[in-house]
């Protein structure tokens, strides 16, 4: 979330649009030991906040552990396509 400036609502926020339309993430799905998936989005143009943010929000949706070191999401287990889904529907670009 980004912080609020002069107290403006969430219709005036001026960095909205910006982090939604320059974000990029690449989705991909790597094994780690003993055979465990390990879901991985490498973001592009979003600040730490909102990635951090943004990790909680994917962790709930798809009821799994994960973290965010530093532009990268990381997600146990291969949920590549309701990430998908979600990233998609906030508005964001995802390749694979």
């Amino acid at each position: 979330m980004t912080p609020k400036i002069g107290g403006l609502p969430d219709e005036l926020d001026p960095f909205g649009d910006l982090e939604v339309s320059e974000a990029k993430f690449r989705l991909r799905v790597e094994a780690r030991r003993y055979g465990k998936n390990v879901t991985v989005l490498d973001v592009e143009g979003l600040p730490d906040h909102a990635i951090a943010d943004l990790t909680t929000e994917l962790k709930s949706a798809v009821a799994s552990g994960g973290t965010s070191r530093g532009q990268v999401i990381e997600l146990q287990g291969d949920h590549r396509r309701k990430v998908r889904e979600i990233l998609e529907r906030k508005g964001y670009i995802v390749e694979s």
